[in-house]
């Protein structure tokens, strides 16, 4: 089933009266749905359907299988299982499913343990998960930091390979790279994510220009220093912005 249809059987489930009232759903509850084409030279592979639920915004997509091509990061994509689908995702806490019909958890890809042990883990073999999307060195980045989670210690050894960083450098636009550090800096631990750059090396594939190779690289030697300088300005401004936040809440 395609994530259009399944929003429509959604929306046509809640708008009978009986069933929504079973589970205490209201009218507004259920926002109207937006369908989003695939663009895979935008990095948007599958056609996604979108719908706001309790006040949350969903995305609604079917399962899928993809094989990637030796010299791009945009998939051939098919139809597949819960299984498949979990093993081309980025990070084994990101691929767990819950059954609508037995109300269970599945995990194909051992995601309960790694999450109660606070770790990041690629659910299949770390070189042919960075090889296949690149992009998820920085995907991994964000969650560890975002998480307060560890990286899998042979995660790490592979995010510091020259042929991923090479693939990470030329393979990724500098958009879709920026993108993902935005989301570190605004995240809950821009520090860390700082941290984790400078720790596996990965300044000269994100910060420069894939166009260029005559750009001299810089001497990163004294890049912790910047690096933790950089924290706590970051530090400082995301709580004096979250205290803004909070003085300008109406009172109670």
């Amino acid at each position: 089933m395609t994530g259009l249809r399944f929003g429509e059987r959604l929306r046509e489930y809640c708008d009978v009266p009986k069933l929504a009232s079973r589970h205490g759903i209201e009218p507004d509850d259920i926002g109207n749905l937006h369908r989003i084409a695939a663009n895979p030279e935008k990095s948007k592979n599958l056609e996604t359907t979108t719908v706001k639920v309790f006040g949350l915004d969903l995305d609604f997509v079917n399962l899928r299988t993809e094989t990637y091509a030796e010299d791009s990061r945009n998939p051939t994509v098919d139809f597949g299982t819960a299984e498949e689908d979990a093993l081309r995702r980025d990070a084994t806490v990101n691929a767990l499913f819950f059954n609508l019909h037995t109300e269970q958890v599945e995990d194909f890809t051992g995601g309960l343990a790694d999450m109660r042990d606070q770790l990041i883990r690629t659910p299949l073999e770390p070189f042919q998960t960075f090889m296949d999307d690149p992009l998820r060195v920085l995907r991994l980045v964000r969650f560890a930091s975002r998480l307060g989670f560890a990286i899998d210690p042979a995660a790490r050894d592979v995010m510091a390979d020259p042929n991923v960083l090479a693939a990470l450098r030329i393979k990724i636009s500098r958009e879709r790279v920026g993108v993902e550090l935005e989301k570190m800096m605004k995240g809950n631990d821009p520090h860390r994510a700082l941290q984790l750059i400078d720790e596996l090396g990965l300044h000269h594939a994100i910060y420069t220009d894939p166009a260029r190779a005559d750009i001299p690289h810089p001497i990163l030697s004294k890049w912790h220093i910047a690096s933790y300088g950089r924290g706590c300005i970051l530090f400082v401004d995301v709580s004096f912005t979250r205290a803004l936040r909070a003085s300008n809440r109406p009172p109670r």
